[in-house]
């Protein structure tokens, strides 16, 4: 018996020579052949399969993305330039609130007083000392909040200085498909 290897569809399979036909190359493969053909139908439904929920997934993130981009221009005025657009769609124009930094300034003055008084309290000799401790407790949350207004305050400023520098985009080109 004088056995060959030769290469089916699915893997490498040791063959008789008096199967194979003179001048080609083909086997007679019988059963086995539609196991190997079944698998792969088995395997490239169970990818589709799998290529469709990372694709749910994806359009999921993508969607989240452009609400968190759409939140974000609606604070500052401009629309970041990686908000996901569909081909074609055109960037929706947002106008910065006007009286938004205004109002954190006001927010803010009056926090920095309610900090400075409830460290007055806190700092009483007079006091009964769970007094002293409910106070002290109260001026680190107020300074906490006062530190909060800080950075929102920081970044609405710098915010408001990039726009001013920085000149309108152009919408996305539509693609061509």
């Amino acid at each position: 018996m004088d056995l060959i290897w030769r290469r089916s569809k699915c893997r490498d399979v040791l063959v008789d020579r008096s199967e194979v036909e003179p001048g080609r190359d083909e086997v007679n493969w019988g059963p086995s052949h539609c196991e190997c053909l079944l698998e792969k139908k088995d395997m490239v439904a169970n990818l589709q399969a799998r290529k469709e929920a990372i694709e749910v997934k994806l359009n999921d993130k993508i969607f989240e993305l452009k609400l968190l981009c759409i939140q974000e221009a609606e604070l500052t005025g401009i629309l970041p330039p990686e908000t996901p657009l569909e081909p074609g769609e055109s960037p929706p124009v947002f106008r910065r609130r006007e009286g938004m930094l205004a109002n954190l300034e006001l927010e803010y003055k009056i926090q920095h007083g309610i900090a400075e008084a409830a460290l007055s309290l806190a700092n009483e000799a007079n006091t009964n000392k769970i007094v002293r401790r409910k106070h002290r407790l109260v001026y680190q949350q107020s300074q906490r909040h006062l530190t909060e207004l800080e950075t929102k305050l920081t970044s609405l400023r710098q915010g408001s200085i990039k726009s001013q520098q920085k000149q309108r985009k152009k919408p996305r080109p539509p693609l061509e498909s």
